[in-house]
């Protein structure tokens, strides 16, 4: 591997030049490095190197494919200058924006199944659907085709590859009728909340999607409620959240941090230049606050993750590493058909580079739960006016929650840790999260 990042590093400079050489059956010797930029020192031994090969191979019969060949050189070149980067073509490019943006291909719903049947579980606002469907609506035939036994990702794929108006009969309650629409698939641009539930015993669970234009004033809309409620405390669901927009997150981030205080900074690796994000101007929301993160966590919202992590106030970070690009890569254009999606700036967080990947304060493996969750503590004045109604009450609900959360390892581990500080009592709210403690 050492080897290969040697050559990756001087192809850029001199390898390119050499694919001709020996490639397809050419015997032609190669092209002679320009005068102005001869390689040299290391790009020099490596250039010579990958012309060496490929004129070994050759001696041997053995005769490469250029086209290939680039694509490898290329590809080599870009894990030489970031091991987590990778080589990109112009349609991967197009799609990953797109993706940042919060922009998908469909008709605007979000499908969900249970009991064999599939269902809308959410209407996009400005999608193709939008005043067609309904929340709840029962999918009974789409594109000609019946949906019963196809599972959801199946029937999202033939929506997202449809060319053009997709007929889709649904049943809906209330109706004695199936109900026939006909919808032409665009890119429409998903909530930046996917879920915002109130679990069993009143903690707030929020989905976040990713950071994309409106999604800061969303989140706040809904953590304000939450942070009222009179629950033990707000969980934000970051394990699937990613987005492409810096100042959304810092927005968020804001309600969190310190008034005035550096959410956090892009710095340049060429020129140094930085660009910051601030706090804002009111204190920060109140109550305990668990951040859930994991490998798929990315882009604006792993940022907005390492912020909490450095100046949140009462933030907790559960669950596992994060994937390690909070907008520190640019697709940087190579031609007309490749982009290098390499490491051009680092991010800081309290005015200090960020540690890469975001490490929760609480690892918790993904997966299924092992243990029934805490149960959050009574005062015994409370319980003594009726304890035998209060304990039916609160077995109830103990049991409504293990059933929400069972199979969700690091949701359950959240959970439990609300309930626990609920129980020791507001100051150990705004204690600070050290995972020695």
């Amino acid at each position: 591997m050492r080897r290969i990042r040697s050559i990756a590093a001087a192809l850029a400079v001199a390898a390119l030049p050499a694919l001709a050489f020996a490639a397809e059956g050419t015997n032609a010797p190669a092209p002679a490095t320009s005068p102005s930029a001869p390689p040299a020192g290391p790009a020099a031994d490596a250039a010579a190197l990958v012309r060496g090969a490929v004129e070994r191979l050759a001696q041997h019969g053995v005769l490469t494919k250029s086209a290939r060949l680039e694509e490898e050189l290329l590809s080599a070149v870009v894990m030489g200058a970031d091991p987590s980067g990778c080589l990109m073509s112009e349609k991967q490019f197009k799609e990953f924006e797109l993706e940042r943006q919060g922009m998908v291909r469909g008709i605007g719903i979000r499908l969900a199944a249970s009991n064999g049947q599939t269902y809308v579980a959410e209407v996009f606002d400005g999608g193709p659907a939008a005043g067609k469907l309904q929340p709840g609506d029962t999918i009974d035939r789409l594109a000609d085709r019946y949906a019963t036994g196809f599972p959801v990702d199946t029937l999202a794929s033939w929506l997202r590859g449809a060319t053009g108006e997709v007929p889709v009969v649904v049943v809906r309650a209330g109706e004695k009728k199936p109900i026939p629409v006909s919808l032409a698939p665009s890119y429409v641009r998903q909530p930046a909340l996917a879920i915002d539930e109130r679990l069993p015993g009143g903690a707030q669970r929020i989905e976040i999607r990713g950071f994309w234009p409106g999604a800061a004033d969303a989140l706040a809309r809904a953590w304000r409620a939450a942070a009222t409620n009179g629950g033990p405390g707000v969980i934000l669901d970051l394990r699937s959240a990613g987005g492409g927009d810096a100042s959304e997150a810092a927005a968020a981030a804001r309600l969190a941090c310190a008034p005035s205080a550096s959410v956090f900074a892009l710095e340049n690796l060429a020129d140094g230049r930085r660009t910051e994000f601030r706090g804002g101007t009111e204190p920060p929301l109140k109550g305990p606050l668990m951040l859930l993160v994991g490998p798929h966590t990315t882009g604006a919202a792993e940022a907005f993750a390492a912020a909490l992590k450095a100046g949140g106030q009462g933030a907790l970070l559960v669950g596992g590493a994060t994937a390690g690009d909070p907008l520190i890569r640019e697709a940087l254009p190579f031609d007309t058909e490749h982009r290098m999606y390499v490491t051009t700036r680092r991010l800081l967080v309290a005015g200090a580079p960020a540690e890469l990947p975001v490490r929760p304060h609480v690892e918790v493996a993904s997966g299924s739960g092992t243990r029934a969750t805490a149960r959050a503590a009574e005062s015994p004045e409370t319980i003594a006016m009726n304890p035998r109604r209060k304990a039916l009450a609160e077995e109830a609900v103990d049991e409504a929650l293990r059933r929400r959360i069972e199979g969700d390892a690091v949701l359950e581990r959240a959970v439990d840790i609300l309930h626990a500080l609920h129980a020791l009592g507001p100051e150990s709210h705004h204690a600070s999260p050290d995972p020695a403690r």
